[in-house]
């Protein structure tokens, strides 16, 4: 590496009481040795916070700096991401869920890449997603992201037109600068998401994606306690992004496009008013497929 800068990993934590040690131990074994340490919790109503208070105190030599903040009232994740973000001194900011993990090499895996790549301000990479716990049986898959990888090659105005339709970089894989952070203005609380709102600024700020090819992150999915496991998609939560993908995304779409995207949200509706919206391998299989022939038909 050509420089040791410092790296704020916030962890960002509501009722994590059963899983934020393993976060928090995943952050002191980084091979990266650079770190500030940020916990920002979101009122969580269980031991989290104490939990944290005594893991800090017993680990803090390990950290150039720590901190621990708390709220009165909940104010939900993308407020609680602001707050951890904007009180981070590092130059790199680096957040992960208190119930998810950083591979040992993920701050170091960033930062080579960025050593050869200055121009770099914005990162994504891969994840591991494992179901309940992060032990090797119930590893379910390797998330390699888009899977055009050349996307990320692609210049700022091709990568918009993409963008505006597909995540080109899962929250819990960004690495980027504060500077970038600052630029855009943080995460937008009154959308229902944090990622995508985020991921559109950046770029439209001129802020390219760039992809470091490593795994770095641990990702758990919670099968016992998601209420939408067995559905094809969360049909409460995708209405609730529409606005965001009209009033952000839909400038960069063609029109046919846009009435693609459209048909996509009356086939949703659809299945969630017949009770449809069931997952099952066969039932899984065709709605994507639809998906694709709705948005290749009109490309």
């Amino acid at each position: 590496m050509l420089k040791n800068e410092l790296v704020s990993v916030i962890v960002i934590s509501y009722n994590a009481e059963n899983t934020i040690l393993e976060t928090l131990e995943s952050i002191k074994n980084q091979t990266y040795q650079n770190i500030e340490l940020i916990v920002s919790d979101d009122c969580s109503k269980d031991r989290t916070v104490e939990i944290c208070k005594k893991w800090i105190n017993e680990n803090k030599e390990r950290f150039v700096n720590t901190q621990l903040l708390t709220v009165k009232q909940n104010t939900g994740v993308c407020a609680n991401g602001n707050r951890g973000r904007f009180a981070a001194t590092g130059k790199w900011l680096k957040g992960i869920a208190g119930d998810d993990i950083l591979l040992p090499n993920c701050i170091k895996d960033y930062m080579d890449f960025i050593a050869i790549h200055p121009q770099a301000k914005f990162l994504s990479a891969f994840r591991r997603v494992y179901n309940e716990t992060f032990e090797e049986k119930n590893f379910i898959f390797e998330d390699k992201g888009i899977g055009d990888n050349s996307i990320y090659e692609e210049p700022i105005e091709e990568q918009l037109r993409i963008g505006a339709r597909r995540l080109l970089a899962q929250g819990c894989v960004m690495f980027y600068a504060k500077e970038v952070f600052e630029t855009v203005g943080g995460f937008h609380p009154e959308y229902p998401f944090e990622d995508y709102p985020f991921q559109i600024d950046a770029l439209e700020h001129g802020y390219k994606i760039y992809l470091v090819p490593k795994t770095t992150v641990g990702y758990r999915i919670h099968q016992s306690i998601c209420h939408e496991n067995a559905k094809l998609y969360n049909a409460k939560f995708k209405k609730l992004t529409r606005p965001f993908f009209e009033a952000r995304c839909f400038k960069y779409l063609t029109k046919k496009q846009i009435i693609a995207e459209r048909l996509i949200w009356k086939l949703d509706d659809f299945l969630e008013k017949y009770n449809l919206n069931k997952k099952n391998t066969f039932s899984n299989y065709v709605y994507h497929r639809m998906i694709a022939v709705i948005r290749n038909i009109y490309k």
